[in-house]
């Protein structure tokens, strides 16, 4: 996928102000409006009039053309980059769209602010290593740009709570389903029973030859098994057959969109080998 760098100038957004104030709206209005909506993230749809209507008083005509973006996978770890995919759905009509990645709820420190063509987008985020990424994307019609859509969260490796907050359920009993070697490969499963309303699960794991409990890495998974394994997982200038001679921690948190869930106990797959 070819991607490039973009370059914010004044015109997409006076462009976007003067088709407003055809409608008779302020321009300084239709900032402020557009500006209040790309931190949205509440459960209402903006992409529905009436929502533009009751708030500032007229219906935008970009509302309709709002992206909802989701995020597909993510992964970090504290001894290599972070890694995310999101996807988000068709907008008639544009000609790409401005996705970017920053490291805060407010877009003020942005790692990343590209175009692309489809309606995906990949990174493996060297600018945003180990902590939380936020991710947002809008619609381009040649010149002119539309609104911002929601605001995708992804927690990372941080071990701090949600700034979007912290849906207070069952935490989950996550329990080891496989813990075994064939071929001098070591394959370890971990499954749960889903959470009523979880969007997805995040998956912290490490090992302790150290002998302390280290959770280095994190993965985002959309359903409720999750599997390492010694062939595909490496460390850094290590042998696979690391993974074959430690026991493995696992601590599984479901996730509500943006919001935080209660993180499991902490379980772990010892070595057998």
């Amino acid at each position: 996928m070819k991607m490039k760098k973009i370059a914010v100038g004044a015109f997409a957004a006076a462009m976007a102000a003067t088709s407003l104030c055809s409608f008779g709206v302020n321009a300084s209005t239709v900032k402020s409006a557009n500006n209040n909506v790309s931190k949205y993230t509440g459960a209402n749809s903006w992409s529905t009039p009436s929502n533009w209507q009751n708030k500032y008083g007229f219906i935008n005509p970009f509302a309709k053309n709002i992206t909802k973006a989701s995020l597909v996978t993510g992964e970090t770890s504290y001894l290599s980059n972070s890694w995310v995919k999101y996807t988000w759905n068709e907008v008639e009509n544009a000609t790409g769209y401005r996705v970017q990645l920053a490291s805060d709820m407010k877009f003020t420190d942005i790692g990343y602010d590209e175009i692309v063509k489809e309606c995906k987008y990949s990174s493996a985020c060297g600018k945003l290593q180990h902590g939380a990424i936020f991710m947002r994307v809008k619609p381009i019609f040649g010149e002119n740009e539309g609104v911002w859509g929601n605001t995708v969260y992804f927690k990372g490796t941080s071990s701090a709570k949600s700034p979007y907050g912290t849906i207070r359920n069952t935490a989950v009993k996550p329990k080891i389903t496989q813990n075994c070697v064939e071929n001098k490969t070591r394959k370890i499963n971990v499954e749960w029973t889903p959470v009523t309303g979880a969007t997805g699960y995040l998956v912290k794991y490490g090992d302790s030859n150290t002998g302390d409990v280290k959770l280095w890495h994190s993965k985002y998974v959309s359903g409720n098994k999750f599997q390492i394994n010694s062939k595909a997982y490496s460390l850094a200038g290590a042998s696979v057959d690391y993974m074959l001679y430690n026991t493995y921690y696992f601590q599984v948190e479901p996730v509500f969109g943006n919001m935080d869930g209660i993180a499991s106990e902490t379980i772990n797959a010892p070595s057998n080998y």
